[in-house]
């Protein structure tokens, strides 16, 4: 199966220029500056604690990190769903996980996929609920091994202030609800496709996995328990 990277992001801003862009973006006609010139735009791209790096279990260290128990997140909202030339965002806190290719559609995530076709365009905004938080995560007693470490956001301006938490388990979605986001467009009026920053070096760090002891998270701490910084795409 397939791994894909996803971030759910607050709408607090936008960081960086607008004429970064993704590897996927560049082209004869489209002059913008991909990931390998992020750091033309802001030098801290091109320093030595940046992110997404290649985690390799075998060499993580193993530490007493606690697990997450999480509070406050079966609550559902409405909020607004927006198509911002790069990604897309929702009025949700700060959560990372890896999303995996399945056999079978997550129905927990039907409000968002039927959501899409309303922000094809960049843009484009569209009222998005009820949802909760604890729909869109796995299931709680699946979340005690994670890896963490320092890093950074992953656009412009790149900064490294971010403790990172990757959570093992991963979120199932079908093949066609993954697909669905590839319907919407940049704003050149290209397919939004390969919206991820490759692979940084590790440049020495290490990667730490969680033990199993449990520590509490409320949907006011989350931000600052997750990932010290607010990451935004």
């Amino acid at each position: 199966m397939q791994i894909f990277w996803c971030l759910l992001v607050s709408m607090l801003g936008v960081t960086g220029g607008t004429d970064w862009c993704y590897k996927s973006q560049v082209s004869c006609e489209n002059k913008c500056k991909g990931p390998d010139e992020w750091k033309d735009i802001a030098s801290t791209c091109g320093n030595k604690s940046q992110s997404p790096v290649n985690i390799v279990t075998k060499r993580v260290v193993t530490n007493n990190l606690t697990s997450f128990r999480f509070q406050g997140y079966q609550h559902a909202f409405h909020s607004i769903i927006t198509n911002n030339g790069h990604t897309v965002k929702v009025n949700l806190s700060v959560l990372g996980f890896l999303y995996q290719e399945s056999e079978s559609a997550n129905k927990k995530y039907e409000s968002i996929i039927n959501a899409l076709p309303n922000i094809t365009l960049p843009g484009n905004k569209s009222m998005l609920g009820p949802v909760s938080l604890d729909m869109l995560i796995p299931s709680h007693d699946t979340l005690m091994r994670y890896f963490r470490y320092k890093g950074s956001l992953t656009t412009p301006d790149c900064a490294e202030s971010v403790i990172w938490t990757v959570f093992e388990n991963t979120v199932k979605l079908s093949k066609m609800q993954l697909s669905a986001f590839s319907d919407l467009r940049f704003e050149n009026g290209t397919a939004m496709t390969e919206t991820f920053r490759p692979v940084q070096p590790l440049n020495g760090r290490d990667i730490f996995y969680s033990g199993s002891n449990t520590a509490s998270v409320s949907t006011v701490l989350v931000v600052s328990t997750l990932i010290i910084s607010f990451l935004t795409l």
